[in-house]
C-alpha cells in the first residue's frame, strides 16, 4: 500500500474516532447510582434497585370515597408520567399513583412512564414536547386530550388532585 493511501486511511480513521466521541454526552449520575432514562415499564420500579417503590405502595391507602367518584370516568382516562428515579418527590408520589391506578383497575396501557435525568434534558426532545419543568409531572388525559397536570407534589392527596382536575368532566 502506498504511503499516500495509508496516510489517507489513517486521517479518515482518526477523524471518525474524534467525531464519534464528540457526540458522547455524560449524564450527571452520582457514584453507585442507577438512573432510568426514557420509556420505562412499571416492572422496572418493582425491583430491588428501587425498594422505595414497594414500601411506599404498601403503606399508601387512597381515599375510598374519591376512588368511587373517579371510577365512573376511569375508562376515558389515560396518564403520562414524567419522573426521575433520583427524585425524592417521584419516590414519594409514584407508589401512591400506582396504588390509586391499581385500586381503580386502570389498565397498564393507559399509563405511559418516561424517566428523565437530573438535568431534565434527557431523553432529548421529551422535556420540550411536554414543557417539563419539574418531576414528577402527572399529565391527565381525558379521551386523549390533556385536561390537567400535577407537578412535583399534589396540593392535597394525589387522588384528590386528580379528582379536582377531572371534576368539570364528571358534571
Amino acid at each position: 500500500m502506498s504511503d499516500s493511501i495509508f496516510s489517507t486511511i489513517l486521517i479518515i480513521s482518526i477523524f471518525c474516532a474524534l467525531v464519534g466521541c464528540s457526540g458522547t454526552t455524560k449524564l450527571p449520575v452520582k457514584p453507585n447510582e442507577h438512573m432510568e432514562i426514557g420509556w420505562t415499564p412499571r416492572t422496572v420500579l418493582a425491583t430491588t434497585t428501587y425498594a422505595w417503590f414497594d414500601s411506599g405502595y404498601t403503606a399508601y391507602q387512597p381515599s375510598g370515597n374519591i376512588l368511587t367518584q373517579l371510577s365512573s370516568i376511569k375508562d376515558s382516562l389515560s396518564f403520562l408520567v414524567l419522573y426521575g428515579t433520583w427524585c425524592s418527590d417521584s419516590k414519594r408520589e409514584l407508589p401512591h399513583f400506582f396504588k390509586i391506578m391499581d385500586s381503580l383497575k386502570i389498565h397498564s396501557d393507559k399509563i405511559t412512564l418516561y424517566a428523565v435525568d437530573r438535568t431534565l434534558r434527557y431523553p432529548p426532545g421529551l422535556p420540550e414536547e411536554y414543557q417539563l419543568t419539574r418531576v414528577p409531572t402527572f399529565i391527565l388525559q381525558y379521551r386523549g386530550m390533556e385536561v390537567g397536570r400535577i407537578v412535583e407534589q399534589p396540593v392535597g392527596t394525589l387522588e384528590e388532585d386528580i379528582l379536582n382536575q377531572l371534576l368539570p368532566l364528571t358534571q
